[in-house]
């Protein structure tokens, strides 16, 4: 293993390794779906144009064979902010600025297509661990358009943990393999 970061003063001699990063990259999707879903009704009654739109028993465009279960209508955040540079939570209220206005509007068209409303994240982390935290007004604002958070974490591949040796007093560390 390669030579981390200095450890923390006061520690006993010993191998560390380092397994949070707190590095990531995120963004935030809201979604509603439904088998009643008109993508064309819902963009009417919101004045918001979508991201991604299809109707139930539309063919997919990665595999025609295939069609949508559900109809499906989204908004992306990562088509104007940073996936690398913007918090989730930049991500979830820039998707909230959008949608709120509308509110009204947008939950007399879940309620006529009886639709589940969704706020989909995903965060990709660098390190073995990483955390973050939403604010107690974010995490409000998503519950008072009546719409579940769902977040879906994904590790990094191949990635080695960090480690730092703290050599006995008076002798050099060890090469770490």
């Amino acid at each position: 293993m390669p030579k981390g970061p200095e450890p923390p003063q006061g520690l006993p001699p010993g191998t560390y390794i380092r397994i949070s990063g707190g590095s990531w990259s995120n963004t935030a999707t809201f979604q509603l779906w439904g088998s009643r879903l008109d993508p064309d009704v819902v963009t009417r009654a919101i004045g918001i144009e979508p991201s991604r739109a299809n109707k139930r028993g539309e063919p997919r465009a990665n595999n025609p064979e295939r069609t949508h279960r559900t109809g499906i209508w989204s908004l992306k955040s990562d088509e104007v902010l940073s996936r690398a540079d913007d918090h989730l939570d930049d991500h979830l209220r820039w998707l909230l600025d959008q949608l709120e206005p509308r509110a009204p509007e947008l939950r007399d068209v879940i309620a006529e297509q009886e639709l589940d409303a969704q706020f989909w994240c995903a965060v990709f982390m660098e390190a073995l661990n990483c955390d973050f935290a939403l604010p107690p007004e974010t995490i409000g604002r998503m519950a008072a358009l009546g719409a579940t958070l769902r977040l879906d974490i994904y590790a990094p591949e191949n990635l080695e943990p960090e480690a730092t040796e703290i050599p006995e007093p008076g002798k050099e560390p060890k090469p770490l393999d």
